[in-house]
């Protein structure tokens, strides 16, 4: 995922068009998908660890004449090849979608990754998941259709995100009291000086 985060991610799926059919006589290359970028948006893009966060559309995923299909997420940290959490979420008949997710636990910089899976595709096994990281052609297998050619279009969303722990807070510093002196009381008696 560091390469997909890296370059870009049109630049990093990209190469999953590279991966060739060969057929008994000649190898032909698939025609290469379109990598498209959308617009989605955070409910906030600094969270503290655990905080509930909203990952939202602003341009919908393409709803076919199949039906608005579903879209396939996935936390990863930037410094790490593996997802901390994955799932699949619905797609309106507009082709919007709204996940909720709990922020990691520990501070660092994430992205929230999202593919639309278009309607009648199976998302992908949990094999595969745990492989897309490491091997980008997974993504692309999980987007053909039982082996044929990938989709003309793969749209996909890349929302980063920060988790800062809380500031620690040292223990307030006390200083001790000084003493104070009792106020005056007036004595009743005749003074025993002369001046």
């Amino acid at each position: 995922m560091k390469r997909l985060l890296g370059g870009g991610v049109a630049l990093g799926l990209a190469a999953v068009a590279s991966v060739t059919i060969a057929g008994p006589s000649l190898a032909q290359a698939p025609p290469e998908p379109e990598f498209v970028q959308l617009e989605g948006m955070l409910s906030t893009d600094v969270a503290a660890p655990g905080e509930q966060i909203t990952a939202s559309s602003v341009d919908p995923c393409t709803v076919s004449e199949e039906g608005p299909g579903e879209l396939f997420w996935l936390i990863f940290a930037v410094d790490e090849d593996m997802p901390r959490s994955e799932d699949v979420g619905p797609v309106d008949d507009e082709g919007h979608w709204e996940v909720t997710f709990g922020a990691p636990d520990d501070a660092g910089e994430f992205v929230f990754f999202g593919v639309c899976i278009p309607a009648g595709l199976e998302p992908p096994p949990e094999e595969e998941l745990e492989q897309l990281p490491a091997d980008e052609a997974a993504l692309g297998e999980a987007l053909t259709d039982d082996g044929g050619e990938e989709p003309e279009v793969i749209e996909v969303y890349e929302l980063p995100f920060t988790v800062e722990a809380p500031p620690t807070t040292a223990p307030p510093t006390t200083t001790p009291a000084q003493p104070v002196a009792p106020p005056a009381v007036p004595v009743p008696a005749q003074p025993t000086f002369t001046g």
